[in-house]
């Protein structure tokens, strides 16, 4: 009997974990139930994006392991070829981390996105319809689909919304980190394009729709997955994508789209990837960035480099037409060019070697370092998000999120070769075993956080003792 009720429970428990498995990848593709998606109240919509963070740890290892095996592992040898260097620790933590810093971002930074929504729809509306209503769900789809691309389209072609939307664009790789790499402003530019939504779309679908239509766009970075054929003409696919991040000039300004690619082909911004199983002729391969690469790891720079850029463009340029221009038109606009700069000034890429990528070689130690103190950064990130706004104490929110950038900081500094790194990180170590213990003493921490303590201030200590004196050398890629 007790033999049988195992069998049972374990099959249960097997069924259990398909079932979830199946969701949360169906979610990351929008295949979704609309009779399981559907709330009458916004409130009751579920944090679709956190859940499925685990999804997103699955497939970048699906996706290294691929690499790995692949080839005898070439993708991810540091070598100057195109189908090479997919993979880099630096620019791993550079997108994650910013990733981290954009979700930590709703603990201090007004909810314009939602609550503007919720306004125009509260005051504005011009009927009222069912949520619950099929037929509905699929118009918010397209509706939703559609002012995302308007949006993303507006992101690249007016200078002051590319300041924020560049940090998705600032890495030199594409793969399913990349995804990730999303800044902290980019909602105070992109709310303007769900107002028209809000005169009849209900909040519980908008909320709903806007979640799926984010994580469909997570799985299409990726160089592992070629031309899909006639999807390339329906969908937004990991080829038209990569276009879209490419810094070629045949790439610029191309392939907006959220999950339907035919608002592209409808509005005139599409184009394919130039491979051989597209065309025989002008193969292209994709170089990936920006045009003008920042060449940094530093958190603050990559949120910030460009908004201070435009400021400064501003504030400079004479002239208040000029000055609006600045932030209005085009990053590529100057003085007698089109609105959005001439594509004779983007610099072209060599179609034999792929662009030689930032990447100042670090030891192996240093490396690994970086890796285990930053899985402890994703645990911890993991934990507090777990919460929503005013659920913890201010105090709590504020020293996990400064003990969070100021890593990514360190490490930031740490892959840029700044001569104080490694003596930054050991001060930080120290710093953060000390709030540690206070936490310990008032209750905050359980006492157990002595082997955290102790894993903190010895690597630390090794990193000084064994790697400050290493030297460092850009590393040329063969």
């Amino acid at each position: 009997m007790n033999t049988t009720n195992t069998a049972e429970a374990a099959q249960v428990s097997a069924m259990d974990v398909l079932k979830y498995m199946a969701t949360g990848i169906g979610r990351l593709f929008y295949i979704v139930s609309p009779a399981d998606t559907t709330f009458a109240h916004y409130k009751q919509v579920p944090d679709y994006i956190a859940e499925a963070i685990p999804f997103f740890v699955l497939t970048i290892t699906l996706e290294f392991l691929t690499l790995m095996f692949k080839d005898g592992g070439k993708g991810l040898k540091k070598l100057r070829l195109w189908d090479a260097n997919r993979f880099s620790v630096n620019d791993v933590v550079g997108s994650v981390g910013a990733g981290m810093l954009q979700q930590l971002s709703k603990f201090f930074i007004y909810n314009l996105t939602l609550n503007s929504y919720l306004y125009v729809y509260n005051n504005f509306r011009l009927v009222d319809l069912d949520p619950t209503s099929l037929w509905l769900w699929v118009v918010g789809f397209f509706v939703i689909d559609l002012g995302y691309y308007l949006f993303h389209r507006a992101a690249h072609e007016v200078n002051l919304f590319w300041a924020a939307h560049v940090v998705h664009h600032s890495s030199e790789y594409y793969n399913q980190t990349t995804a990730l790499r999303q800044s902290i402003l980019q909602s105070y530019t992109s709310w303007l394009f769900d107002l028209p939504t809000a005169l009849f779309l209900p909040p519980s679908l908008y909320v709903m729709h806007k979640q799926f239509n984010t994580l469909f766009q997570y799985w299409i970075h990726t160089e592992v997955i070629g031309n899909l054929g006639p999807l390339e003409y329906i969908i937004n696919t990991p080829s038209a994508h990569r276009v879209h991040h490419g810094r070629n000039p045949y790439c610029i300004d191309k392939n907006y789209a959220g999950t339907l690619i035919i608002w592209d082909i409808m509005f005139g911004t599409f184009e394919l990837e130039r491979t051989p199983s597209v065309q025989k002729d002008d193969i292209e391969p994709v170089a990936f960035g920006l045009t003008h690469p920042i060449n940094t790891f530093d958190p603050f720079t990559i949120q910030f480099h460009h908004l201070s850029h435009v400021l400064k463009t501003c504030w400079s340029t004479r002239g208040i037409q000029n000055k609006l221009k600045v932030l209005f038109y085009g990053p590529g606009w100057h003085d007698d060019t089109p609105r959005t700069g001439l594509l004779e000034e983007i610099p072209p890429i060599a179609k034999d070697v792929p662009p030689q990528k930032y990447d100042p070689a670090v030891s192996f130690g240093i490396n690994m370092y970086v890796v285990v103190h930053f899985a402890v950064l994703i645990v911890v990130n993991g934990l507090i998000l777990d919460y929503n706004p005013g659920q913890l104490d201010f105090s709590i929110v504020l020293t996990t999120t400064l003990y969070i950038f100021s890593t990514l900081t360190v490490f930031g500094w740490i892959f840029d070769h700044k001569p104080y790194a490694i003596e930054s990180e050991f001060v930080r170590s120290v710093l953060v075993c000390g709030i540690v213990e206070i936490a310990k003493h008032k209750s905050i921490l359980p006492q157990q956080m002595i082997l955290f303590q102790a894993l903190q201030f010895a690597s630390s200590l090794w990193l000084l003792a064994t790697q400050r004196r290493l030297p460092l050398k850009t590393k040329k890629v063969e």
